[in-house]
């Protein structure tokens, strides 16, 4: 049975005959009023079958039971629907009784306060006039409305000086700059708050507690006796996490070997209670509380209590501040292994695990690095077609992308003045031969090796100007394909010797230049092989071998790039000189942390060596 104690005065008046109203008006507890009031409005009510008040139970969440009559035996479950229509509602009901047919009628009136409904008054009774019980009722309910009044009050009162003592307590700990002199006057304030003897508080660091203060003693020693008997007790009040009280008397008789029982021997004071404090699952510290008499009130209990909730997270904010940058790092980080090696923080657990395995996996799985790098195909041999001499196009035939064929033409030059220029030759080449021949019948040697020097001149001209019109027409070398160069649109306009016009390479040799970064040309070995996808022949992936690596940088797009050469084991019929991709080279394998995370590291080396001295 719920009970709710509260001293009450008895008031100054004549006590009626009826023992009812005698043990109301002397009652010194909630339980005793509440019982004598239900049977003195039962006895002004006629035929009343069983009555009830139900409080609040805070500990529960609901209501039960403080005062029954006749019997606390009786059971009133037939009075729930009505009680719980009046909390509901927070109105007076009046019901008839569902199973049965006479005048009985289940009553419920809820008691009010500011709070809210503090009580319920129910009651089964046969009337023909159900409204007048409930309106007694009504004017009743005025004793156990000021009963809770006068509890809340006292209450109320209680809250504020506990309130008031923990704000004390709080500010005197962020009163100094220094840590511990604001845990010596904490301790100070603790001692006043309480009324207690003597109190001392430590607080946890790696491993063990460490004294930080104790009242009335001006010097602490680490190693001294009665030090390690305050840590020592501290140590059990942690593991426990539990409020330890303890009389010298009794645990000396039920082990004199407990660090407790060795405390109170110790310091010579009678009775000790050591309050643990913590937050979270986190070890904070620990406060000792010691009095000279064994007597201890329960209001000091309840403040020690809402101390030790309250002063935990305090200490710990306090802690903290005092801490540089490594150690508030440290600290955290100690923090986040307490929670994955502790027995809760399931979900947090689950994320780590979720992480370190598939990094731990990343660090034992090896797999082969392949180096990326874009690429261009090249013609293994690639020839120029230039200009023989100065002239005009006359006719092109091919353009870029064309197949060709050996002995192919692929553009004629204007042969118009080489034509006049083989006539010319060819009419001086007959006059020095019939020069030559009126020589050699007139005798006349001087003239012969002048008409002979002059016949050899015409004959020579004569031979160049026809390679010149042979040569008019620019031919493939070999079988290949037209890789630049497109004269269509250039007919009859001037060309110097050796202007490039076209750019041929073969179609059955290739060679791959592939540009790798310079982060990644150290794993770049010749012999290497890899594979090639060109950008316009995507599903065929052909395979390649490293030939060449060229010991020059090229910038490009803020990087710089190796060119690297390689040649193809098997090509595609529709691959074309020009043509762009990708190749990745397979060098020896490698983790899959280091394939993904080399790079940054590679750059924060060499960041760190920038800016280190």
């Amino acid at each position: 049975m719920h009970a709710i104690e509260s001293n009450l005065l008895a008031p100054s008046l004549s006590v009626p005959p009826t023992p009812a109203w005698h043990r109301f008006l002397v009652a010194t507890s909630a339980i005793e009023l509440c019982q004598a009031w239900l049977e003195i409005t039962c006895s002004q009510l006629a035929d009343v079958d069983y009555a009830a008040i139900l409080v609040k139970d805070l500990a529960a969440g609901g209501f039960a039971p403080i005062a029954v009559w006749p019997s606390e035996e009786l059971d009133f479950a037939s009075l729930s629907e009505a009680i719980g229509q009046a909390i509901h509602e927070q109105k007076g009901i009046v019901q008839r009784h569902s199973s049965r047919a006479d005048q009985n009628w289940q009553i419920a009136y809820p008691v009010q306060i500011t709070s809210g409904i503090e009580a319920v008054i129910g009651l089964s009774i046969t009337t023909p006039s159900p409204n007048q019980a409930l309106q007694l009722l009504h004017w009743n309910s005025a004793w156990i409305t000021n009963l809770f009044i006068s509890r809340n009050s006292e209450l109320g009162q209680v809250n504020f000086y506990r309130a008031r003592k923990l704000i004390d307590c709080l500010t005197s700990l962020n009163h100094s700059k220094e840590v511990a002199q604001s845990l010596i006057e904490l301790t100070t304030e603790i001692k006043a708050a309480i009324g207690c003897d003597k109190v001392a508080i430590g607080t946890f660091g790696t491993s063990q507690i460490r004294i930080r203060s104790i009242t009335d003693s001006a010097h602490l020693e680490k190693n001294s006796h009665i030090s390690k008997c305050y840590a020592a007790a501290m140590d059990v009040a942690l593991d426990r996490d539990v409020i330890v009280q303890a009389t010298r008397e009794e645990t000396a008789a039920q082990n004199p070997h407990d660090p407790v029982t060795q405390l109170l021997e110790a310091s010579g004071n009678a009775l000790l209670v050591v309050v643990p404090l913590s937050t979270s699952g986190r070890k904070i510290g620990a406060l000792t509380l010691e009095w000279q008499h064994v007597q201890l009130e329960e209001e000091s209990l309840k403040l020690i209590d809402a101390i030790r909730s309250v002063l935990a997270p305090a200490i710990e904010s306090r802690l903290q501040s005092d801490q540089n940058s490594a150690q508030r790092l440290g600290h955290e980080i100690k923090q986040v292994f307490e929670k994955l090696l502790g027995p809760d923080h399931l979900m947090l657990k689950t994320v780590a695990a979720i992480c370190i395995i598939p990094l731990l996996l990343s660090l034992l799985i090896h797999i082969p690095f392949r180096v990326t790098a874009k690429t261009v195909v090249e013609g293994e041999v690639q020839r120029t077609a230039t200009a023989p001499f100065n002239g005009f196009i006359s006719r092109s035939f091919v353009k870029a992308g064309d197949q060709l064929q050996k002995g192919q033409v692929l553009l004629e030059l204007d042969t118009t003045d080489l034509e006049i220029e083989k006539h010319k030759w060819q009419g001086e080449r007959d006059q020095n031969n019939e020069k030559l021949q009126q020589a050699i019948a007139a005798q006349d040697l001087a003239e012969v090796q002048v008409a002979s020097a002059q016949l050899k001149q015409s004959q020579s001209q004569l031979a160049l100007t026809i390679e010149r019109l042979a040569r008019a027409k620019i031919r493939a070398p070999f079988d290949g394909v037209v890789i630049s160069g497109d004269q269509s649109q250039q007919i009859g306009a001037p060309v110097e010797t050796g202007k490039k016009l076209f750019e041929i390479a073969p179609l059955d040799r290739y060679r791959v230049i592939l540009q790798v970064d310079e982060r990644d040309v150290g794993s770049i070995r010749q012999g290497q092989q890899g594979k090639l996808i060109i950008t316009g022949l995507a599903g065929e992936a052909m395979a390649l071998r490293i030939s060449r690596i060229t010991p020059v940088a090229t910038a490009k797009d803020g990087k710089n790039y190796f060119r690297v050469e390689a040649r193809l084991d098997d090509t595609s019929i529709h691959l074309r000189p020009g043509m762009e991709g990708v190749g990745k080279i397979e060098t020896p394998s490698r983790s899959l942390f280091w394939i993904v995370t080399h790079k940054f590291t590679d750059w924060l080396r060499l960041t760190l060596w920038t800016w280190l001295p």
